[in-house]
């Protein structure tokens, strides 16, 4: 699942239906699949769903499946890049 498209659809229908602040942790919740609905309580234990704002809710799974990548990680993967036979150098 690619989470922030996902978001970005829900997001659509709870504007397409109209759908109240107090309705929006529901309204995801019903969406979400039972996997990641599992995710979610996992993240916010010992809190319940129920506790969080929709936009926190959102962001802990976001934070959780689209981790920021290391910038030391990225450098080291940057530096083992090879140039292959048919690209030049300017590629």
């Amino acid at each position: 699942m690619h989470w922030p498209a996902y978001v970005r659809k829900i997001n659509q229908f709870i504007l397409m239906n109209d759908i109240k602040d107090n309705l929006k942790i529901a309204t995801l919740i019903t969406l979400v699949g039972e996997l990641t609905y599992t995710t979610m309580c996992d993240l916010c234990a010992p809190d319940h769903t129920k506790v969080k704002i929709y936009d926190q809710l959102v962001k802990v799974v976001t934070d959780h499946m689209e981790p920021q990548r290391s910038e030391i990680a990225e450098s080291h993967v940057f530096r083992l890049r090879r140039q292959k036979a048919e690209e030049s150098l300017s590629e």
